[in-house]
């Protein structure tokens, strides 16, 4: 079974992906983006990546978007945030997707995304 990773510094949002993802891929979780590098460049055979966008300390999302996409170009990047401002630069920066937290389709793109990458 493949796996995910989640990178969200939110406990509630990432239990909520957490039970999303439970039934597609087993979940691993950070809570930060350099603790995301990590898991990439040194355990990352994953088949989906969620990150979000603002999380502390330091490096965003975006900021470690373009290594994670050099050093890993196979893996989908879903980009989630509550800010739809962030949508173009995602896509710029490498990102398969953007998703708009709180949308009213969050959850069924992104079990789609699960559903086509984790199995």
């Amino acid at each position: 079974m493949k796996r995910v990773l989640i990178a969200e510094d939110d406990p509630y949002m990432l239990d909520y992906y957490k039970d999303l993802f439970r039934d597609l891929g087993c979940v691993d979780e950070v809570n930060n983006a350099s603790d995301l590098v990590k898991k990439v460049s040194f355990g990352g055979h994953y088949g989906l990546i969620v990150t979000d966008v603002q999380m502390p300390p330091g490096k965003t999302g975006l900021d470690v978007l373009p290594y994670i996409r050099s050093l890993r170009p196979q893996i989908p990047i879903v980009v989630a945030s509550g800010d739809h401002l962030f949508e173009d630069e995602v896509k710029k920066l490498g990102a398969t997707s953007f998703l708009k937290k709180g949308s009213l389709y969050f959850s069924r793109e992104l079990i789609a995304f699960g559903e086509r990458y984790l199995k």
